[in-house]
C-alpha cells in the first residue's frame, strides 16, 4: 500500500507465498505463521507470540524439539516459566537438554540448568541432574553459583567462595595425577595462597603433596611459606618411609618421628619436654 505495508489477506485458512508444489512455503492465518519445508512445519510463531522449532504447538517462547517421538532425536527446551525442577515459584527461568532413551525410546531429561534464584530479577545458577528412569521428578541439584557468587556443591545455600557438602557423610574434595605411574621425587598436586602485592600476585604459601625421593610409591606433603626475604620455603613436611611416617622440621628428608634442623625454644615458666619410657 502507500505506507510501504505488505499484507498477507487469506482469512481463517490463511495465505502463503511458496513454490509450485508447496515443498517450501510461508503461510500465515488468524492464528500462527508457519514455515513449511518438504510438506512439515519447520518453525511456527503462535498467537500467543511462543516460537516453536520442530514444534507446532510451542509452549515456551523459544521451544525446540523433535517431531519423531519414536525416535527422537537431541532437543533443546529453553523456557522462562515461573518455576523449577522441584515446582516452586519465584525462578526467573529454566534451561533443559533432553536426550532420548535409546532402550526404550522415551524421552528423558540429562540435565537441568536452572536460571534465577530467590525473588525476581536476582541472579544465580543451579545444576542439576538425574539417574533414574524417572525424567519427571527425581531430580537433584548438584551444584549452584548463588547470586552473591559463591559456588555450593552438593548445598543450595553456599556460604564462601567456596562450599563443598555431603549431607550425613564425609565430603572429600579429590586433587589426582592421571596417565602413567609416578616415578620417585613426582609432583602430585598443589594448593596455592596468594595475594596481590605491590599490584602484582604473590604467593604467600602453599601445601604440596608428592612422590618422594624414597620410592614412587611413599608420598610427603610439604608446608611451604614465604620468607621475610621473599622465597616461598619449606617449613614442615611429613614424609612416608618404609616403617611409618616421619615429621621434618626445616627438613624435607626426616629421619626421625621428629627431626628438627635447628634450635627448638621453650618459653620461660610455659613449657617442659618430658621423656616417657614405659
Amino acid at each position: 500500500n502507500s505506507n510501504n505495508y505488505l499484507y498477507v489477506n487469506g482469512g481463517t485458512s490463511g495465505a502463503l507465498f511458496g513454490n509450485s508444489n508447496q515443498t517450501v512455503r510461508f503461510q500465515a492465518n488468524s492464528t500462527n505463521l508457519e514455515l513449511t519445508t518438504n510438506g512439515s512445519t519447520r518453525m511456527i510463531i503462535s498467537s500467543a507470540g511462543n516460537v516453536g522449532i520442530g514444534n507446532t504447538n510451542p509452549s515456551f517462547l523459544l521451544d525446540l524439539a523433535s517431531l519423531n517421538e519414536t525416535d527422537p532425536t537431541d532437543f533443546i527446551r529453553f523456557g522462562a516459566n515461573n518455576g523449577n525442577a522441584s515446582g516452586t515459584s519465584d525462578d526467573l527461568g529454566t534451561g533443559i537438554v533432553w536426550k532420548p532413551n535409546y532402550t526404550s525410546y522415551t524421552k528423558r531429561s540429562a540435565g537441568i540448568v536452572q536460571i534465577g534464584e530467590g525473588n525476581y530479577f536476582r541472579s544465580g545458577l543451579a545444576f542439576f541432574t538425574n539417574n533414574t528412569a524417572n525424567a519427571t521428578t527425581d531430580w537433584s541439584e548438584r551444584m549452584r553459583i548463588s547470586m552473591d557468587g559463591n559456588v555450593g556443591i552438593g548445598t543450595t545455600n553456599p556460604l564462601d567462595t567456596l562450599n563443598v557438602n555431603k549431607e550425613n557423610a564425609e565430603s572429600v574434595v579429590l586433587i589426582s595425577r592421571g596417565g602413567s605411574n609416578p616415578t620417585a621425587s613426582t609432583d602430585i598436586g598443589k594448593i596455592k595462597f596468594s595475594a596481590d602485592y605491590s599490584g602484582q600476585p604473590t604467593e604467600y604459601g602453599n601445601i604440596k603433596a608428592y612422590a618422594n625421593s624414597l620410592s614412587a610409591v611413599r608420598a610427603s606433603i610439604d608446608f611451604n611459606v614465604k620468607s621475610t626475604g621473599g622465597s616461598v620455603l619449606t617449613g614442615m613436611t611429613i614424609q612416608g618411609t618404609s616403617s611409618g611416617v616421619n615429621v621434618g622440621i626445616g627438613n624435607s628428608s626426616p629421619a626421625e618421628k621428629l627431626d628438627v634442623a635447628g634450635n627448638i625454644h621453650l618459653s620461660a615458666n610455659q613449657a617442659y619436654i618430658s621423656f616417657n619410657t614405659s
